[in-house]
């Protein structure tokens, strides 16, 4: 999904289904083209995650708040991982434009807050009302799969807006760029609701699982 949306945001795309399309007709005969946005998206993934963890075990153990330095490690590296990889994937330069890298940067303190900050605080509220469960599941599950989802209608223009400064670096009047930022508006954020939902919707969950959990617990401590 990352790079057909890389793909739909060139200028001259035929849309983002067409290039979803094109992109699973390539998994399947073309690989070695589908192959190296595979391999920086696990490193997005490993990278964001094992940054929370890390500094989440670093605050435990020295007393620490862990909001906010959660905050700024993922989106620091989080940051530089897209950027390299966006970049890369969209215009095969590892050095994206000043006006992309700002555009991306936007996207990911808003994508880090609400990911691996907000569910927290937002659960602590709920629970100390009261409020437990939803419709049977734990409330902070429900709250960690929701909240990023309508975070899409804000990140998703900011994503295309960096694309095309990639895309297209050279001087282009602010109305294209907008119009290049909001094409296909819907269909683009329900495919990066989709592009979001198993990694940091369901995998924040099972994440904080795995974290929280005793077996696992005593198992690092007797290690």
């Amino acid at each position: 999904m990352d790079l057909a949306m890389l793909r739909a945001g060139k200028p001259d795309s035929p849309g983002a289904l067409v290039m979803l399309a094109s992109v699973f007709q390539d998994c399947v005969w073309r690989p070695e083209l589908v192959l190296p946005a595979v391999a920086w998206t696990w490193f997005l993934f490993s990278g964001t995650y094992g940054t929370a963890n890390a500094t989440r075990t670093l605050c435990e153990r020295a007393g620490w708040r862990p909001d906010v330095l959660v905050w700024l490690c993922t989106t620091t590296v989080n940051c530089v991982i897209m950027c390299l990889k966006d970049a890369y994937l969209t215009g095969g330069s590892l050095v994206p434009p000043g006006a992309a890298i700002v555009a991306w940067v936007a996207r990911d303190l808003m994508f880090s807050l609400v990911v691996f900050v907000l569910p927290d605080k937002i659960s602590a509220k709920l629970v100390a009302r009261g409020i437990t469960t939803i419709r049977g599941f734990q409330v902070q599950d429900v709250v960690q799969i929701l909240l990023p989802l309508p975070l899409q209608l804000f990140t998703t223009p900011l994503h295309f807006l960096g694309i095309s400064f990639v895309a297209n670096p050279g001087p282009l009047g602010a109305s294209a760029r907008f119009a290049a930022a909001f094409r296909e508006f819907g269909l683009r954020v329900g495919i990066r609701c989709a592009r979001v939902l198993v990694p940091y919707c369901f995998g924040a969950v099972v994440n904080r699982k795995l974290r929280t959990d005793p077996r696992v617990l005593s198992r690092h401590k007797s290690a």
